[in-house]
């Protein structure tokens, strides 16, 4: 009989089910807790912290119970939702320093925390959920090895055309801006040249680095997916996008080991300390100036004063939760789904030679001068800072958003509930593959699962244009490698022989 390999895990188990319990329970008793709450000047997050805490040791637990592993592509997401969220409740009960809000938010503080923990527990069901729809399932080892190969030559030539793609990006910003090393971060998008071509590099380069660095198989390829790795690295941290390097970092870790390689959980650790110090050192990096002026004396500054601490500062996205429940449905009505329509609506590349100013900024500005309800038709996060920073939306910056907030935006509760379950259930489904035999799950994880993670600090249209510009990339990528080299895709890739 011949050896047989794991294609994909199936069934539920004892785990699953407490955690599908446990997901219910705290999720009924968040709801309670969000309809029910009274508005306070001064919000106690007492037991919202430690519920929140009970959830997160359980889901972590029991998540490792059922997949028997620590690297899964939930809590990659369930991680940044957390941090972005709850860091900063977190901060204030351990530390025993009172949180200070703007006061006009103060009141809906209770009630966002309570939604964000609806949310964390909705996806723990999804996950439960998506246990019982999964067959388990193995293959030969022979087929096994002809599909991992298949995987790995379908990535990695993506990758180079991700790549391809990216150098013609990245030239077409350099003709735009000229020295970019002259701007400051936030004078990029600011500036009245065409942000085009910088724009889609920084929404494609992440991911197409990934990419090759997971399907690189030959020593030579390997030591350039490396190079590719820190240089990817050192150039968005420097310039102050962290979260171009740092999402796609957490999810190559944990992609590293789910396409069959071993990292030991105390190395996880390490990067995991070392990551949290770089998100501080270089939030102090990109305040020193434009990137030409980094010098020695910067960096010295930047480190004395960063501190693992500063984490806690990026929980603060839970206020705009709490903005989004000051406003609807108090102030304005719920989108209906607007904010997803828009985002696809928008995700179209633009490839003109004019910036289309359809849905800029300054057109919204103007034409809420005559019509006020075309504010239901902004991206949350542009919505959010014309809200609560106007200043802030004249200059072409911005506060970014919630993945809690949009979905609570457009349809309540309910919508926050379902949107959830549904990511819990989705990526659940995603961990009970064996990455490295299903071809188009692996391009998918390594060149288009970080925008989603980037998602929970900003709105759904920071996942749904990376992954049309790429997905339109590749299209094109693999029609001229047929028509003029002669390569074709791999045959019957989406499905067993």
């Amino acid at each position: 009989m011949s050896e047989k390999v794991l294609y994909s895990k199936g069934g539920g188990s004892l785990a699953s089910l407490m955690l599908f319990l446990i997901g219910v329970g705290v999720l009924l008793f968040a709801c309670s807790k969000f309809s029910a709450q009274e508005l306070a000047s001064i919000p106690d997050f007492g037991l919202l912290a430690w519920l929140s805490l009970f959830w997160l040791i359980a889901f972590f637990t029991l998540t490792y119970l059922h997949y028997k592993s620590v690297y899964l592509i939930v809590s990659t997401y369930v991680l940044g939702l957390t941090v972005f969220h709850l860091g900063i409740i977190f901060n204030s009960i351990v530390t025993g320093q009172p949180v200070y809000w703007d006061p006009k938010v103060a009141p809906w503080m209770d009630r966002a925390g309570w939604l964000v923990l609806a949310a964390l527990s909705s996806i723990g069901v999804g996950v439960a959920l998506s246990t019982w729809f999964v067959k388990k399932k193995y293959i030969s080892k022979d087929l096994a090895i002809a599909r991992s190969q298949e995987a790995l030559s379908f990535g990695y030539w993506s990758s180079l055309g991700l790549l391809l793609a990216s150098a013609i990006f990245f030239l077409l910003a350099i003709q735009s801006y000229g020295n970019l090393l002259d701007y400051q971060r936030f004078e990029i998008f600011r500036s009245s040249a065409d942000s085009r071509g910088f724009g889609a590099f920084m929404m494609i380069f992440p991911g197409a680095v990934l990419l090759f660095f997971l399907t690189a198989t030959k020593p030579t390829q390997r030591r350039l997916a490396w190079a590719l790795v820190f240089f990817s690295l050192l150039l968005f941290l420097f310039s102050g996008y962290r979260s171009a390097a740092m999402f796609p970092m957490l999810a190559g870790v944990v992609l590293w080991v789910k396409k069959g390689n071993k990292l030991p959980f105390y190395v996880a650790v390490v990067l995991a300390i070392v990551a949290i110090f770089a998100v501080s050192f270089f939030g102090y990096l990109r305040l020193m100036g434009s990137y030409g002026d980094i010098d020695k004396d910067a960096l010295i500054q930047s480190y004395e004063q960063s501190s693992l601490g500063d984490v806690a500062t990026l929980g603060q996205t839970v206020g705009i939760v709490g903005h989004t429940l000051r406003f609807v449905p108090h102030e304005e009505p719920y989108r209906l789904g607007r904010s997803y329509y828009n985002a696809v609506v928008d995700s179209v590349p633009n490839i003109g030679f004019q910036i289309s100013s359809k849905r800029s900024r300054k057109q919204f500005k103007e034409d809420m001068q005559s019509d006020p309800n075309v504010v239901v038709d902004m991206a949350p996060s542009d919505w959010m800072t014309y809200k609560i920073l106007r200043d802030q939306y004249d200059l072409g910056q911005g506060v970014g958003f919630s993945t809690v907030a949009e979905p609570y935006l457009n349809f309540g509760l309910a919508g926050v509930v379902v949107f959830f379950v549904s990511i819990g259930a989705l990526l659940g489904l995603f961990d009970h593959k064996t990455l490295i035999l299903h071809p188009k799950l692996l391009l998918f994880m390594g060149a288009m699962y970080w925008p989603l993670i980037r998602t929970v600090r900003n709105d759904f249209s920071n996942f749904i244009k990376p992954f049309t510009f790429m997905l339109v990339i590749l299209l094109l990528w693999w029609i001229f490698s047929k028509l003029v080299l002669g390569k074709r895709l791999p045959r019957k890739m989406g499905r067993l022989r």
